[in-house]
């Protein structure tokens, strides 16, 4: 599955440039605002990284910092708001993993997000954790789909939906589970059918006839590896001589 970020900060709007670098970049992400809820949430849920901006707690902003770490061993970037060096060496001292100017490049703490998940995780042989489904492989770390090696360009969305059917293939993944990945008011009204019809675009211009998701109506979605027919050899003509 996608890595799961958990967002401590001040409300943003949906159409924050950070909030939609962070979605479109393969993060799923949980915002709350205050470290109470933070604390609540690490203790039920597992994250794969956790982003704290400095602006919402103020004096009180390593306390937060430390309380994380005493949770959770996962990687913590902190957006720090100032430019005091000593405040910024005691913000990694009390257990932030990477301190970043709150005016960084969206798309720079992304990857920086993405670079301290890939790191705190355990190295593994180069296919562990992907999912592989005929010629398709999902590398769900760094939210990659490939098709015979080539690159398939998948939105955030699209890529969650297509591994959750390519986990299971061949099985139904039935319409109320897929519903259930679509966090905005907007996916749920648009439903699946919509994310399917580019999926099937995208995997017939890489793939050809070789992957199918099918329409179980009613229900649901099934992704299907279609074997290449064999070519049959013709029969070997033999002449006969007296």
């Amino acid at each position: 599955m996608l890595p799961v970020l958990l967002v401590i900060s001040p409300p943003v709007l949906p159409q924050d440039p950070l909030r939609v670098e962070l979605s479109t970049s393969g993060l799923k992400t949980y915002y709350v605002e205050t470290l109470s809820s933070a604390l609540g949430v690490i203790s039920q849920w597992q994250f794969d990284a956790v982003l704290v901006d400095s602006e919402q707690h103020g004096d009180n902003f390593l306390e937060v910092v430390r309380a994380l770490r005493s949770e959770s061993r996962v990687p913590i970037l902190a957006i720090f708001h100032g430019n005091d060096e000593d405040s910024l060496l005691k913000t990694l001292a009390a257990g932030a993993s990477q301190v970043m100017p709150h005016m960084a490049f969206p798309r720079l703490v992304a990857a920086q997000l993405h670079r301290l998940i890939e790191l705190s995780q355990p190295r593994h042989h180069d296919n562990a954790g992907r999912v592989n489904v005929g010629p398709l492989w999902l590398d769900p770390g760094r939210a990659v789909a490939t098709v015979d090696g080539a690159d398939v360009k998948l939105t955030a969305r699209e890529f969650e939906l297509l591994l959750l059917l390519a986990a299971d293939p061949g099985e139904l993944v039935h319409r109320d589970t897929i519903s259930k990945t679509f966090r905005s008011t907007a996916d749920r009204r648009r439903g699946a059918d919509m994310h399917i019809c580019r999926i099937r675009r995208k995997l017939k211009a890489t793939a050809g006839e070789r992957l199918e998701v099918v329409t179980v109506y009613g229900q649901g979605y099934s992704l299907q590896s279609v074997a290449e027919p064999t070519a049959i050899a013709e029969p070997r003509r033999v002449e006969w001589s007296i």
